[in-house]
């Protein structure tokens, strides 16, 4: 009888390991647990939403096997919205079958950024057919070139002015305080390519023992005066031009050449006679030889080869025929004869901060040339060799920056006799 009890216990699911007797289930089926679900073990049993069915076979990639019969050839689109030949390979996969052609000029949503002068920037965008479209103007231009100085009234009193230097971010920045112009308190400043430079009076070493033509050496007097910064611009000689005072120069063409992107060059040149027509046509005159060699040499004691001092030029300050790159460069030069814009060469300003006095070109002076003026002028205060007339044979100074070379002994101090060149002005001290 027992056996029978146990075995009918186990037949309706029970389990006499349990603990469990058949009055602890109620005899309503419905609240009996079902022969199909879940015992209450504390776990659960996988359901058919559960189950790991291994890989999704829908995820799985597919090889829809070869592409193309072996060998054959079709044209299709490559590159930058180009199209090129594609050959079938031995296992049936489209290749490159050579060069991509007619492409475009850039990658559809490409973006080409641009850093111009003066902290300015400017980009584009390359369209779904491959073309660029306009530049768009990303950052303003400042209002200076980093490293540049000038002089400004700026916050000063009558007659001073105050040293700036231009920063990082191309903006003007005080760099000193405000002191007494020693020409007399008009000089002018702007526009940029036409600041002048105050040269305070006093004693400058001129000559050297190298050439016959600038001996002796001795120290000469200069009175105060005002001299252009920069070499007179491609701007500022076309106004003089388009005035009927200047005639044509003889480099660059002002027939032919974009004057408008040139504005900024230096390295115009000009018959002596229009060089002096420029300089009176500005209020001004042409410097005399000695007050050129006083603003680049700087003042007594101080004897030195080159306007920036005693360091023999070098690549990085400015290009020339001894430096490598020095053919790619003529190649694009603006036009023969110009180094460049004016605002580029911090680092060839002289003691006084007169720049490009080394390699703008021949300048013209103001003094006729002489063999022996130096020795007959040796003690003089402000020498001056007037010229027989306003074409005649000038003295002129500094050097073309296309003839430099290792080789060469051309300095400072050299002089020249010479029927044009470029132009820097001076002013007499108010």
């Amino acid at each position: 009888r027992l056996l029978l009890c146990i075995a009918a216990l186990q037949a309706c699911g029970g389990d006499d390991d349990a603990g469990m007797d058949a009055g602890s289930f109620p005899e309503d089926a419905s609240t009996r647990p079902s022969d199909t679900g879940t015992a209450d073990t504390g776990t659960s049993s996988p359901d058919a939403s559960t189950v790991d069915a291994g890989p999704d076979d829908a995820s799985m990639p597919i090889d829809a096997g070869p592409e193309c019969e072996p060998g054959a050839m079709r044209v299709a689109p490559c590159g930058n919205c180009g199209m090129g030949q594609e050959v079938c390979s031995a296992d049936g996969y489209w290749e490159s079958g050579g060069t991509c052609l007619n492409e475009g000029e850039c990658a559809p949503g490409e973006l080409e950024t641009e850093s111009l002068p003066l902290c300015a920037e400017r980009s584009r965008l390359c369209s779904a057919s491959c073309e660029w479209g306009a530049w768009d103007e990303t950052a303003p231009a400042g209002e200076c070139e980093p490293g540049r100085t000038r002089s400004v009234p700026a916050d000063c009193g009558a007659g001073e002015f105050r040293d700036q230097l231009c920063s990082a971010s191309c903006v003007w920045e005080a760099s000193g305080p405000c002191t007494p112009d020693a020409c007399g308190g008009t000089r002018r400043y702007s526009p940029a390519d036409a600041e002048e430079i105050c040269i305070p009076g006093g004693r400058f070493v001129r000559g050297s023992t190298l050439r016959v033509d600038t001996q002796p050496v001795s120290e000469i007097f200069i009175s105060s005066h005002y001299i252009d910064r920069y070499p007179v611009t491609v701007r500022r000689y076309r106004e003089c031009y388009e005035a009927g005072v200047c005639g044509p120069p003889y480099s660059p063409s002002f027939l032919t050449a974009d004057l408008d992107a040139l504005e900024e060059h230096v390295g115009v040149v000009v018959p002596t006679s229009d060089a002096h027509r420029f300089c009176e046509w500005q209020g001004g005159r042409l410097p005399t030889e000695a007050e050129w060699e006083r603003a680049a040499r700087g003042p007594a004691p101080r004897e030195v080869p080159f306007p920036w001092g005693s360091d023999y030029p070098s690549c990085g300050r400015f290009m020339s025929p001894r430096c490598p790159g020095w053919d790619a460069h003529v190649s694009s030069s603006a036009f023969l004869g110009s180094p460049g814009r004016f605002y580029e060469f911090p680092d060839l300003d002289s003691y006084y901060g007169v720049s490009l006095m080394f390699v703008s070109g021949r300048e013209v002076t103001a003094d006729g040339y002489d063999l022996v003026f130096y020795r007959e002028s040796e003690g003089e205060s402000d020498p001056w060799n007037r010229p027989a007339a306003i074409d005649a044979t000038r003295a002129v100074r500094g050097i073309i920056y296309q003839e430099w070379s290792t080789d060469d002994e051309r300095f400072l101090f050299d002089r020249y006799a010479g029927t044009r060149g470029t132009i820097r002005c001076a002013r007499d001290a108010t």
